[in-house]
């Protein structure tokens, strides 16, 4: 969205329930720019529902995620820690030397 500086907009979105469920957020410029008077529950028919927000203007990236989002995210990302912790070889080893090493000699 973009818009002259200083003024004010706002979104009225219709969204299928296959898209929205269970429920949505809406992150504005990753979350940098205030989402004003949201209002998911503007309007419901059973199929599709409208929802409202507003925002000061300038140029933004909106995006409409699904609400359980991050913690797919935070669970993938701990997944991938743990992962990381468990394989990877640290600086901090020492080498053992085999007692039948015969390289010296």
């Amino acid at each position: 969205m973009n818009g002259t500086d200083e003024t004010y907009g706002f979104s009225r979105i219709c969204i299928p329930h296959a898209l929205i469920e269970p429920e949505i957020a809406v992150i504005i410029d990753d979350g940098l720019t205030e989402v004003l008077y949201p209002n998911c529950t503007l309007r419901d028919d059973g199929f599709h529902r409208w929802i409202y927000f507003a925002y000061q203007h300038s140029t933004h990236e909106i995006l409409i995620i699904p609400e359980f989002w991050p913690m797919i995210f935070l669970s993938t990302l701990m997944v991938i820690t743990l992962w990381h912790s468990f394989f990877q070889k640290t600086g901090n080893e020492t080498e053992i030397e085999h007692p039948m090493d015969v390289s010296d000699g």
